[in-house]
């Protein structure tokens, strides 16, 4: 292909891309209009797409839902407003900052702000951004959201965030990286950081087997020494093989014998424990327990392609409460908001053959069956035979 011919290829090319691009968005906002109402051997189509509609194609495609809800918003319904986007943050910064609009909405919903979650939300993100909101505490930016009008001065407090991460990481016995769920993997040193700073969170446990899969969980009221107060609430997640818990316990590192203590007394007495987590299976909510246990189990929410933190989910009974479903560990997960929705508005069948494992059932035909994920992912090791270059 000479030089002269390359840019009409080219050309070409882009063309055919919108094309297919063109054809590709039809069929998403075709499947945004189908009725889920009707038989799959029927063509039931509506006049406007319906609300479930991009929860077909997230699945059918194994798409997020936030992935799948843009494409359908772009096929169907351009608005004009506009994205703000930034990259290179650091993540732990990152989730702090979007962990404070949550509760900062929520808060001022709470104290009757009309409108939907989603656009309060947005109001105090672009409040914090552009300066409406500087020298004003909590309750005055809540008390300004509510009434335009407010203007005194105060100050924020600092916000905790979840975080997960091997005890071995913390102790210095390997570098492998912390997790904040939603959002992904945090360098080790990045992690030491920020566990460091969060006294006042709630310190989870997830004790596991050599395959890195859950055998019990829970929560620790003790803190290793050197752990400074600073930030308010989050959520910290220690993950630890039973094998190393039992080398540990012989022999506790300094500054940590009181957890290390606290987590092998537990784990001696879960098979005591895990009895309890079904005994009230008539109660309409669950036990702190067995919700703590379901979300350390579930990982994430449950739906297809989700991956809300279970702590940000609610928790749902696979055969419903009032329809005599139990409260026990087989009969409840953990789904956000949306999901669960579709389950009880959007046409969409759910089961359990087996705690921890779900199987979702679409109106047009699709099966998808989701479970935790391991606790611990065996990372691979490094490779000494270094390529010859």
């Amino acid at each position: 292909m000479s030089n002269g011919e390359i840019i009409a290829v080219l050309q070409a090319r882009s063309r055919q891309r919108a094309h297919n691009d063109a054809r590709f968005l039809a069929v998403v906002a075709e499947v945004g209009r189908r009725d889920p109402c009707a038989r799959l051997d029927e063509v039931g189509q509506l006049g406007e797409p319906t609300r479930y509609g991009a929860d077909e194609t997230r699945l059918a495609l194994a798409w997020t839902r936030r992935a799948a809800e843009a494409e359908h918003d772009f096929a169907e319904n351009p608005d004009g407003t506009a994205v703000i986007t930034a990259d290179g943050l650091p993540p732990d910064e990152a989730a702090a900052a979007c962990e404070r609009i949550d509760r900062l909405a929520r808060a001022a919903k709470r104290a009757g702000h009309p409108g939907k979650l989603d656009q309060i939300r947005a109001d105090v993100f672009l409040g914090l951004l552009n300066g409406r909101f500087d020298n004003l505490d909590r309750d005055q930016i809540i008390t300004h959201l509510l009434h335009s009008d407010t203007d005194t001065d105060g100050a924020a407090a600092p916000t905790g965030v979840e975080v997960r991460v091997e005890l071995a990481t913390l102790l210095d016995l390997n570098d492998h990286p912390g997790e904040i769920p939603g959002w992904g993997p945090l360098h080790a040193h990045l992690t030491r950081q920020l566990v460091a700073r969060q006294r006042r969170a709630e310190w989870r446990f997830a004790i596991t087997n050599h395959t890195g899969h859950l055998i019990c969980g829970g929560i620790t009221r003790h803190r290793p020494a050197g752990i400074q107060g600073g930030a308010d609430g989050g959520v910290v997640e220690l993950h630890i093989p039973a094998t190393l818990l039992a080398k540990l316990a012989a022999n506790p590192p300094p500054g940590w014998a009181a957890v290390i203590s606290d987590l092998a007394r537990q784990y001696a007495a879960w098979p005591e424990t895990k009895q309890h987590l079904d005994q009230r299976p008539g109660r309409r909510l669950p036990t702190v327990g067995l919700r703590r246990h379901t979300q350390i189990r579930d990982r994430t929410c449950r739906g297809p392609g989700c991956r809300l933190s279970t702590t940000k989910t609610e928790y749902d009974y696979t055969h419903d409460y009032r329809y005599g479903g139990p409260t026990i560990q087989i009969n409840g997960g953990n789904v956000c908001n949306h999901d669960h929705d579709l389950k009880t508005k959007g046409g969409w069948r759910l089961e359990q053959p087996e705690p921890g494992t779900f199987t979702w059932h679409t109106p047009l035909g699709q099966t998808h069956t989701t479970q935790g994920e391991p606790v611990i992912t065996p990372l691979p090791e490094p490779d000494d035979d270094l390529p010859p270059f």
